[in-house]
Order: C-alpha cells, then sequence, then structure tokens
C-alpha cells in the first residue's frame, strides 16, 4: 500500500492508499515506514511514501519513489533484493541486543511470513530494477 494522492487533502477527505480506504483522522501524514527499515543519512522521502518493513534505503540525494517493498533494498536508484532475509535477519538480532531485546523463533516466524506476503509486489519491483540496469548497460 502507498498513498495515491499527497500527504495533505485540503477537503479533509479519507487519504486513498492503493487498494484501501484509510481515515487518517486527520488532513495530513507524512511518509509510512516499516519496522526495520535501515535508511542512509541523506535519504529523501516523498510526502506519502511508503517504505515496506525490513527494508534498506541508500540515500541518492534525490527523493525516493513512493513505493519500496519490505525485504527490498534501493540502491542506485533501483529496487533490488540485496543479500537476501537472512542477513537482515541478522543485522536486526544484532540491533536488537544493543536494545536489550532478544530475536524469538516466533517472531522469526512472524516476519518469515510476512516475507511471503510480500513477494508480490517485491518480485515487481526487483524485476523492474533488474530491466532498469540492463537498459543502462546496453
Amino acid at each position: 500500500m502507498y498513498l495515491a494522492d499527497s500527504d495533505l487533502r485540503l477537503t479533509g477527505d479519507d487519504l486513498l492508499l492503493v487498494d484501501a480506504r484509510v481515515d487518517a483522522g486527520s488532513t495530513k501524514v507524512g511518509s509510512l515506514i516499516g519496522d526495520h527499515t535501515k535508511t542512509s543519512i541523506g535519504t529523501l522521502l516523498n510526502t506519502g511514501a511508503y517504505v515496506g518493513a525490513m527494508a534498506l534505503i541508500a540515500g541518492t540525494g534525490k527523493p525516493l519513489p513512493k513505493f519500496v517493498p519490505s525485504f527490498a533494498w534501493f540502491l542506485e536508484g533501483v529496487v533490488t533484493k540485496g543479500f537476501g532475509k537472512r542477513k537482515l535477519y541478522e543485522t536486526d538480532k544484532i540491533a536488537m541486543g544493543r536494545r536489550k531485546r532478544v530475536w524469538t523463533p516466533a517472531q522469526e516466524a512472524m516476519w518469515d511470513e510476512i516475507f511471503r506476503l510480500t513477494a508480490g509486489p517485491r518480485t515487481e519491483a526487483v524485476e523492474k530494477g533488474r530491466r532498469t540496469l540492463r537498459s543502462q548497460h546496453s
């Protein structure tokens, strides 16, 4: 899901998310960023952008696209699958440890299911990224 409109609806109407209508309870909303997502210094998010969970964003100095799927990496202007979910899990185990939290088997099972549920948009975005890279090198 991502916002189809700007982050500000002057009419006060519901903000429109792709495939859903949500009453935000406000005429303004910023970006939606999923849990365990990491961004580099200088990352610029568009208003109303949706960045999925467990994503990794390397800022380019330009605004990101409106949608970056869960478990994807956004590098040099394209969405890639990066090093895969195992590497993301390892990184998050370390980050959670710094916060005195423990990565549990139940959490891993939950993230595995989220990975499965978000496969479609991620695969589509990664394929688009591959086509972009191929066209740049042709």
